[in-house]
């Protein structure tokens, strides 16, 4: 593999003064830092702003803004900087043109881009997070570039209008030991210290699991022999990191997978258990309804007896009354024949007519 790389710039709205004559500079700087609308402009690949690129391709978005939509939000940042005043010793003023609105920040890997590169995507993946974790909420968009020899991120970071010198590593860093009342050496010392925190930062948190050594072959004098086994073992042991990894992660969804079935498995038993309750809660209700309707039942039937011999026994009584009272007018009825007879036996026509009647006929036998 080879060694990390790991930049932070600042940019203003305006380009920068440009290097003094007859000063070594890099790049394009020869004509002054680029402005913040520049850089954006190489970022996305707008047309003309990518000379150093043979053939140029739009960027692939992997965080945050899509690149189509960074340059109106350069200008919505561009407006907000007119509204910054910044304190001064005699109250405030506005914010100067070349105060740095955009912190560009470039991570380049040592190889091609390469989606089937389990190193490369651990690498991306790794270095967004190292992103998210470092800028937070200042973090708007990260691009991929895979058009030039190395695949490299772009990260742009911005703290609506206002200096991102704050989250720049080294300026901060600067800012503390200008605000500690040190000297300008001590303030350089602490730039180039801050600078080195990011990349020792960079290498615990992405690089060393990525197969990438903190520094070059030049700087440690090592001989090309040595930077080739160390190379190889710095990849040796990232395909290990990685295949380790993948296997903790494929361990732990097996877990997960099995603490969600013998989830599922617990709440089946219990959803059975709850529906067992219910169905004995019906069938203790079916019992108390079904008892209640015998008891129901039961004591119709004890009416219905009772009344049946209430029935009887008034019948009965009614049939006596009627007997008794038939056998009364009966005897009434008898004797009052019995009274007739025996008027017509006195009477004197009985015995003297020829056709009398003969009292025999009425006595008892």
């Amino acid at each position: 593999m080879g060694f990390q790389f790991i930049r932070e710039e600042c940019y203003a709205r305006v380009r920068s003064q440009p290097a003094p004559c007859g000063k070594k500079s890099n790049r394009r700087d020869y004509r002054g830092k680029l402005s913040a609308r520049e850089v954006i402009a190489e970022a996305i690949r707008a047309d003309g702003a990518s000379p150093h690129v043979i053939s140029p391709q739009p960027p692939r978005s992997v965080y945050g803004m899509q690149a189509a939509d960074l340059p109106l939000w350069l200008d919505q940042i561009e407006a907000m900087a007119l509204d910054v005043r910044v304190p001064t010793a005699h109250g405030e003023k506005r914010q100067r043109r070349d105060t740095p609105i955009l912190l560009g920040v470039v991570a380049s890997y040592p190889a091609k881009a390469d989606d089937g590169d389990p190193l490369y995507l651990s690498w991306r993946e790794k270095t967004i997070e190292f992103f998210k974790r470092r800028y937070g909420p200042s973090l708007v968009s990260v691009l991929e570039h895979t058009d030039e020899e190395f695949g490299h991120l772009h990260a742009e970071i911005a703290t609506r209008g206002m200096s991102v010198k704050t989250l720049h590593a080294g300026h901060s860093a600067m800012q503390e030991s200008a605000q500690r009342g040190e000297s300008k050496k001590m303030q350089s010392d602490a730039y180039k210290k801050g600078a080195r925190q990011l990349r020792d930062d960079f290498y615990k948190s992405v690089s060393i699991e990525c197969g990438l050594a903190r520094i070059g072959p030049n700087r440690r004098r090592q001989t090309r022999a040595e930077w080739q086994a160390e190379k190889q073992a710095n990849v040796a042991s990232a395909l290990g990191l990685l295949k380790e990894s993948e296997r903790i992660q494929e361990a732990t969804i097996r877990a997960c997978n099995a603490d969600i079935l013998m989830g599922r498995a617990e709440h089946r038993a219990e959803e059975v258990a709850r529906r067992v309750e219910i169905v004995r809660c019906e069938l203790a209700l079916e019992r108390r309804k079904l008892a209640r309707e015998r008891a129901e039942m039961d004591r119709l039937q004890i009416s219905n007896s009772t009344r049946d011999k209430e029935l009887t026994a008034a019948l009965a009584d009614a049939s006596i009354v009627k007997l008794k009272a038939d056998n009364d007018r009966l005897k009434q009825h008898v004797n009052k024949l019995s009274g007739m007879v025996t008027a017509m036996q006195d009477s004197p026509l009985s015995a003297n007519h020829p056709n009398g009647i003969d009292s025999t006929i009425f006595q008892k036998p």
